[in-house]
């Protein structure tokens, strides 16, 4: 009689732990949204020149791309694409289009150009506080 109402109170006690351990707990989050300090780093030399130690000259609003945010390089008629255009190789030649292969009016006709062209290092930097509840 004994030993079986010793394993209901262990059965209970296991139930009650785990549905302790079920309960849904805080989460806390932090918001990285919002200014970023940043660096275009074309010539691979950021970690060598140890740039995290500094506070980065330029900066990005995040979520967002860089073209989004107007960082890279402009468009020009030697931009090269992920895709090609021989499909469209007039527009290199075409008289009519030789407004469009102008610096500054540069206009790619497939609906994949890109405001900004970059591929390559860049450096995203950000102070965030944490709040005590979360050290550990």
């Amino acid at each position: 009689m004994k030993l079986l109402k010793t394993i209901k109170i262990i059965t209970i006690c296991s139930f009650l732990l785990a549905f302790n351990a079920c309960k849904d707990k805080e989460q806390i989050q932090i918001d990285l949204s919002g200014n970023w300090s940043f660096k275009i780093d074309s010539l691979n030399v950021g970690e060598k020149q140890n740039w995290f130690l500094d506070k980065l000259s330029d900066t990005i609003k995040l979520p967002g791309s860089m073209a989004e945010n107007g960082k890279g390089n402009d468009i020009t008629v030697n931009t090269i694409y992920t895709g090609n255009m021989w499909n469209d190789s007039l527009w290199y030649t075409d008289p009519k289009m030789a407004k469009y292969r102008k610096e500054g009016n540069i206009k790619i006709p497939f609906w994949l150009q890109p405001v900004k062209d970059y591929k390559g290092a860049a450096w995203y930097q950000k102070t965030v506080t944490i709040p005590r509840k979360l050290e550990w």
